[in-house]
């Protein structure tokens, strides 16, 4: 039997719209209480609104998907060669989820965790509720030209539409703006003939958790079950009534993350690299 120092992969944890690696603090702090060692990259141009320049907003409008999936590309190929780590754990937020899920198409990886996934090519989120949520960002046309952000009124009905006030506060006191481009890539790929959304689903090899929380007004839960669907017998989705889009900590979250550690147990994910203290990076 191999020993728990081998028993458990890293895992690289990918944020989503308007996020950080800091977002996935409390996802990081559950992995690390299980005994592993957690890497969480921050997008390029990802910075609090406050904190980020004009010259930085301008870069942004011109990045888009295939820039993250490159940077990611990148971050992995050095955690192979600096940290050892050759098939890690991958797990998504949001459009982190879409990114994971297109990694682990082309990429090798112990498993993959999905937390309310964006909606890759060829399974469409649009309803109200979506619309609502996006809100004033809607009516910046072309939007691939701007950036995007979220206010309170946003997060309060379509992110953390669950959460308590304090906590909805918070989260948009850390919120970054988004790039249109990224996000019209992922809402409207016909529009720039884009292909950053198309995931190869027969190529992703590891066992996969889909989480969905039914209350979920940005990808609503029907884009999770097709999701799941897609992946077939590999995948599993469990869905949590209470749940809203922000499935990565605050209320509710010690649910979610009993499920996943039940999810973890059944597998046993056992890959061959050591795991070392946790470090978030």
């Amino acid at each position: 039997m191999a020993s728990n120092l081998e028993a458990k992969p890293a895992v690289v944890l990918i944020h989503g719209m308007w996020g950080t690696g800091e977002t996935l603090n409390e996802v990081a702090q559950a992995f690390a209480s299980w005994g592993y060692r957690t890497f969480s990259p921050t997008l390029p141009l990802h910075r609090v609104m406050v904190q980020t320049s004009t010259v930085e907003r301008k870069q942004l409008t011109h990045t888009g998907l295939d820039d993250y999936l490159r940077f990611l590309n990148g971050y992995l190929d050095d955690l192979k060669l600096n940290h050892g780590v050759e098939r890690p754990m991958l797990l998504g937020h949001s459009m982190g989820g879409l990114l994971a899920l297109k990694l682990a198409s082309q990429r090798p990886h112990c498993g993959l965790v999905l937390l309310s996934p964006a909606a890759p090519r060829g399974i469409s989120a649009w309803g109200m509720s979506v619309l609502r949520t996006m809100g004033r960002n809607l009516l910046k046309f072309p939007t691939w030209w701007y950036t995007l952000s979220l206010n309170l009124a946003n997060v309060r009905y379509g992110i953390a539409n669950t959460q308590p006030l304090p906590y909805q506060q918070q989260i948009t006191e850390q919120l970054c703006y988004e790039s249109g481009r990224a996000a019209t890539q992922i809402l409207m790929p016909w529009l720039l003939q884009s292909d950053a959304t198309q995931v190869q689903f027969a190529g992703v090899s590891g066992p996969v958790l889909v989480i969905s929380g039914q209350q979920d007004r940005i990808t609503p839960e029907r884009v999770h079950w097709q999701i799941a669907d897609r992946l077939g017998g590999k995948a599993k989705l469990l869905k949590f009534t209470a749940a809203c889009h922000w499935t990565v900590g605050g209320q509710g979250f010690d649910d979610i993350a009993t499920g996943i550690e039940s999810w973890l147990s059944q597998h046993g994910l056992i890959c061959l690299e050591r795991t070392q203290t946790r470090s978030v990076g």
